[in-house]
Protein backbone atom coordinates (compact mmCIF):
# COMPACT_ATOMS: atom_id res chain seq x y z
CA UNK A 1 0.00 0.00 0.00
CA UNK A 2 2.81 2.37 0.87
CA UNK A 3 4.50 1.61 -2.44
CA UNK A 4 1.36 2.69 -4.29
CA UNK A 5 1.20 5.86 -2.19
CA UNK A 6 4.85 6.71 -2.90
CA UNK A 7 4.31 6.00 -6.60
CA UNK A 8 1.25 8.27 -6.76
CA UNK A 9 3.12 11.06 -4.98
CA UNK A 10 6.08 10.83 -7.38
CA UNK A 11 3.87 10.83 -10.47
CA UNK A 12 2.77 14.52 -10.24
CA UNK A 13 6.42 15.58 -9.95
CA UNK A 14 7.20 13.68 -13.14
CA UNK A 15 4.23 15.27 -14.91
CA UNK A 16 5.22 18.75 -13.75
CA UNK A 17 8.77 18.14 -14.90
CA UNK A 18 7.53 17.06 -18.34
CA UNK A 19 5.23 20.06 -18.61
CA UNK A 20 8.05 22.35 -17.54
CA UNK A 21 10.28 20.93 -20.28
CA UNK A 22 7.53 21.39 -22.88
CA UNK A 23 6.97 24.99 -21.79
CA UNK A 24 10.70 25.67 -22.04
CA UNK A 25 10.79 24.16 -25.53
CA UNK A 26 7.79 26.21 -26.68
CA UNK A 27 9.36 29.32 -25.18
CA UNK A 28 12.54 28.73 -27.22
CA UNK A 29 10.52 28.23 -30.41
CA UNK A 30 8.58 31.45 -29.83
CA UNK A 31 11.74 33.41 -29.01
CA UNK A 32 13.46 32.15 -32.17
CA UNK A 33 10.43 32.98 -34.30
CA UNK A 34 10.26 36.47 -32.79
CA UNK A 35 13.97 37.06 -33.42
CA UNK A 36 13.57 35.88 -37.02
CA UNK A 37 10.59 38.20 -37.48
CA UNK A 38 12.48 41.18 -36.10
CA UNK A 39 15.45 40.42 -38.36
CA UNK A 40 13.21 40.11 -41.41
CA UNK A 41 11.46 43.38 -40.55
CA UNK A 42 14.78 45.19 -40.22
CA UNK A 43 16.00 43.85 -43.56
CA UNK A 44 12.73 44.85 -45.24
CA UNK A 45 12.98 48.32 -43.74
CA UNK A 46 16.55 48.73 -45.03
CA UNK A 47 15.51 47.54 -48.50
CA UNK A 48 12.56 49.93 -48.48
CA UNK A 49 14.76 52.82 -47.42
CA UNK A 50 17.26 52.05 -50.19
CA UNK A 51 14.46 51.80 -52.75
CA UNK A 52 13.02 55.13 -51.63
CA UNK A 53 16.45 56.77 -51.85
CA UNK A 54 16.92 55.32 -55.34
CA UNK A 55 13.50 56.61 -56.40
CA UNK A 56 14.30 60.10 -55.08
CA UNK A 57 17.65 60.12 -56.87
CA UNK A 58 15.98 59.00 -60.08
CA UNK A 59 13.29 61.66 -59.75
CA UNK A 60 15.89 64.36 -59.14
CA UNK A 61 17.81 63.20 -62.19
CA UNK A 62 14.69 63.27 -64.37
CA UNK A 63 13.76 66.77 -63.15
CA UNK A 64 17.25 68.03 -64.01
CA UNK A 65 17.17 66.29 -67.35
CA UNK A 66 13.65 67.44 -68.38
CA UNK A 67 12.63 70.46 -66.28
CA UNK A 68 9.70 71.67 -68.41
CA UNK A 69 8.18 68.20 -68.68
CA UNK A 70 8.52 67.80 -64.91
CA UNK A 71 6.72 71.07 -64.25
CA UNK A 72 3.95 70.06 -66.68
CA UNK A 73 3.46 66.66 -65.05
CA UNK A 74 3.43 68.23 -61.59
CA UNK A 75 0.86 70.80 -62.73
CA UNK A 76 -1.32 68.04 -64.22
CA UNK A 77 -1.21 65.95 -61.07
CA UNK A 78 -2.08 68.99 -58.96
CA UNK A 79 -4.96 69.87 -61.26
CA UNK A 80 -6.40 66.34 -61.11
CA UNK A 81 -6.07 66.23 -57.32
CA UNK A 82 -7.70 69.65 -56.98
CA UNK A 83 -10.60 68.64 -59.22
CA UNK A 84 -11.09 65.44 -57.24
CA UNK A 85 -11.12 67.29 -53.92
CA UNK A 86 -13.53 69.89 -55.32
CA UNK A 87 -15.84 67.20 -56.67
CA UNK A 88 -15.81 65.37 -53.34
CA UNK A 89 -16.50 68.59 -51.43
CA UNK A 90 -19.51 69.51 -53.58
CA UNK A 91 -20.79 65.93 -53.52
CA UNK A 92 -20.80 65.83 -49.69
CA UNK A 93 -22.76 69.11 -49.47
CA UNK A 94 -25.73 67.74 -51.43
Amino acid sequence: MEANKAKSEAEPDWKISGISEEVGHIKEIVADAFADGVGNARRALKRGRRSAEDALDSAAYQVKRRPLESVGVTFGIGLVCGLAVGWLATRNNK
